[in-house]
């Protein structure tokens, strides 16, 4: 069916990964990346195993934790202020149409599994 993924195996290590990460179960995985990037909380549905593999084989778009914070300090408050809620499938079907014309790795998430926004 459309927008539906095989979740029993994709928690699970896969023979073609690296020896780092075929031990690691998603929330080892999920902690060892986090000190690193900027990555959306471990409970939204986008996070799989999966998609954290290919944050650790540097497949998807990351964004360092470092640069996320920085950008952050520099930030006004009027900047900060919500222009409203996007559809967020929509907002990954454009954004990795963005990456692709600009020859860039995705976004890494499924237009049916997106991150959710955490309020």
């Amino acid at each position: 069916m459309i927008g539906f993924g095989e979740h029993a195996t994709a928690e699970r290590a896969q023979t073609n990964e690296d020896p780092e990460t075929r031990e690691l179960c998603k929330r080892k995985l999920y902690s060892m990346l986090s000190l690193q990037y900027f990555l959306p909380s471990i409970t939204t549905k986008g996070i799989t195993r999966d998609y954290l593999v290919k944050v650790y084989k540097n497949e998807v778009l990351t964004v360092p934790l470092f640069e996320i914070k920085h950008f952050e300090v520099e930030l006004t408050p009027a900047m900060t202020k919500r222009a409203g809620i996007p559809n967020n499938s929509l907002l990954v079907r454009k954004m990795n149409g963005l990456l692709s014309s600009r020859q860039m790795p995705p976004l890494g998430f499924e237009d049916f599994e997106p991150p959710e926004e955490v309020s």
